[in-house]
This record gives structure tokens, C-alpha cells and sequence, in this order.
């Protein structure tokens, strides 16, 4: 998705533009996914989601490969 925005953006204009352009985008996937949020309501699957993006962390710190 970078790449897309950031060529599309280069095509339109210079280098600024296309550094607002790829912020504009994130800022707008970032503001549908708090209105969009499907974990919303469900305490135990965002549980276990944290849970697995945290050993996933945990994981990368220390070097496992799993």
C-alpha cells in the first residue's frame, strides 16, 4: 500500500507531497478502523488477540524464531 500512495503521490507532485500523502492515508486506515473496530464487544477474543501480539513481541525480543 506505501509503495501504491507513495509512486501515485510522486507522479502528482514532489517529495513533501508524497510524505503528507502516505500520512493522509494511514491517518484515514487508522480513523475506519476505530469506527470499524470488529474485536469491539468481544472482551475475550481482543483478549486473546493482546495475548498472542505480546508473545509475538516477546518472541522477537529474545531472539525465537517460532
Amino acid at each position: 500500500m506505501n509503495a501504491v500512495v507513495l509512486a501515485y503521490s510522486m507522479l502528482q507532485g514532489d517529495e513533501a507531497g508524497a510524505r503528507q500523502a502516505l500520512h493522509d492515508f494511514w491517518y484515514a486506515v487508522t480513523q475506519s478502523v476505530e469506527r470499524h473496530n470488529p474485536f469491539e464487544g468481544d472482551a475475550q477474543l481482543r483478549a486473546r488477540l493482546y495475548a498472542h501480539v505480546e508473545a509475538r513481541a516477546i518472541h522477537r525480543t529474545v531472539g525465537c524464531r517460532n
